[in-house]
């Protein structure tokens, strides 16, 4: 995720640049990286900004609507999302 939030020009593709995958959303335009297990599709709200502890300092809080999930079988246990186990495959 840090690797692609770079600020970069619009036509910039930061997922190839990592050597990620996309995958076609259903619901959204942009796409999803196809290696995660699990996914969310949002469409943006707001961004609200926090003051931070300095003067200039700050934080961007971005609020959107998942309108769309998506998650591999291969992540569920009895219908749940086995996160520690997500986790230990991804390290």
């Amino acid at each position: 995720m840090n690797l692609t939030a770079s600020i970069e020009e619009p036509r910039f593709d930061e997922m190839q640049a990592v050597g990620l995958t996309p995958a076609a959303s259903r619901l959204v335009r942009p796409p999803r990286v196809a290696e995660s297990p699990v996914s969310l599709e949002c469409r943006y709200q707001q961004t609200v900004m926090l003051a931070g502890t300095q003067p200039d300092q700050s934080s961007n809080v971005v609020i959107d609507d998942v309108v769309g999930i998506h998650i591999d079988d291969s992540v569920l246990v009895d219908g749940l999302v086995d996160t520690y186990g997500v986790s230990l495959r991804r390290s």
